[in-house]
């Protein structure tokens, strides 16, 4: 096996009300960074209980990446169910949180996702690069938008070389 069974170190599920939303582990590995991988699924804008759920979401991820060591590398797949366009948004550092590689008018989910990425100082990766942009979701009448997203922190952003989307599964 490529990661030891010793390298886990904790689990975090949300609260009962968002259970099954959200997940995260943290692996310690014996050299280097210790990561702290993670997956999401938002709801739909317009579900009961939307915007209750999904401000519950990202206040937990943030509090589950702000408890780790400062060593910890996050990793975070996400179906956030949002639309993030095409306005980038950097750091005062000028580290991109987000890039130019939106094709999609910006919605409320989207703006609220924004928000929580300056917030926690994460990185929507997957909009960096002009091989990962475009839709990640078809539905069966043909339409189709981007939806999910890879997240970590604007310093790990600086070393990844490429992100491409593979459309063909």
């Amino acid at each position: 096996s490529v990661v030891p069974r010793t390298a886990l170190q904790q689990v975090w599920s949300p609260p009962d009300f968002i259970q099954g939303r959200a997940g995260c582990i943290r692996l310690r590995m014996r050299k280097g960074y210790d990561f702290m991988l993670g997956t999401g699924y938002l709801p739909s804008c317009g579900c009961v209980g939307y915007w209750e759920q999904v401000i519950a979401l990202w206040n937990w991820f943030d509090e589950v990446y702000h408890e780790q060591p400062l060593r910890t590398l996050p990793v975070i797949g996400l179906d956030a169910n949002a639309r993030l366009g095409t306005r980038p948004l950097n750091t005062t550092a000028h580290l991109g949180l987000i890039g130019p590689h939106g094709h999609q008018q910006e919605n409320q989910p989207g703006r609220e996702f924004r928000s929580f990425l300056q917030r926690a100082g994460f990185t929507a990766i997957s909009t960096l690069y002009a091989d990962a942009a475009g839709s990640t979701y078809y539905d069966s009448r043909g339409h189709s938008s981007r939806i999910d997203y890879i997240l970590s922190t604007p310093y790990a952003a600086e070393y990844i070389q490429a992100v491409r989307v593979e459309r063909k599964i």
